[in-house]
């Protein structure tokens, strides 16, 4: 977890910029690399830098010294956290089928992370790449990477074709 992560999700339970010190100091968590020997690598400068960068963008606003999280800054942190949340499938049931699909997509840049775990789940689902958008593999595809698709919001994005190898020049 990143420091600013840690920070907005300490601030939708905490205010009080005093006691939202000390959870973060108290943590024990050491981010990037301290600069001493000491455990704590965050000082007190970086953490009001850290909170005045998160206000800059309206992330938080200090209210009569409450600190809180905006509805931005909720929408980001949940963003942070589906980040980190990308779903993994087995490719244990679709190995031994014969392929007989082709997926095509063409995923917006702002997916690019959904992107590259498509690709990798593909990759595991025993798919190989024709293209760096066009895949070839077993059919059908399990009902939970379907899911982890709409989940995503990528699904969309995907075309999937019936073809044999035979099919495939």
């Amino acid at each position: 977890m990143s420091f600013t992560e840690d920070l907005l999700s300490t601030l939708t339970t905490l205010s009080d910029y005093s006691r939202l010190w000390a959870r973060v100091r108290g943590s024990g968590k050491i981010y990037g690399r301290p600069k001493s020997d000491s455990v704590d690598s965050i000082s007190y400068k970086t953490f009001w830098k850290t909170l005045s960068r998160l206000e800059q963008r309206g992330l938080v606003e200090n209210k009569g010294n409450q600190w809180k999280i905006t509805s931005l800054g909720l929408d980001y942190l949940k963003k942070l956290q589906r980040k980190k949340k990308l779903p993994k499938h087995s490719a244990k049931s679709l190995s031994s089928k014969p392929k007989r699909m082709i997926i095509i997509f063409d995923i917006p840049e702002k997916f690019r992370r959904e992107r590259a775990w498509l690709r990798f789940e593909l990759t595991n689902l025993g798919f190989v790449m024709l293209q760096k958008s066009v895949w070839f593999g077993p059919a059908p595809l399990p009902k939970e990477f379907i899911k982890s698709l709409k989940e995503l919001k990528i699904l969309p994005y995907l075309k999937f074709f019936k073809a044999t190898e035979e099919e495939i020049v």
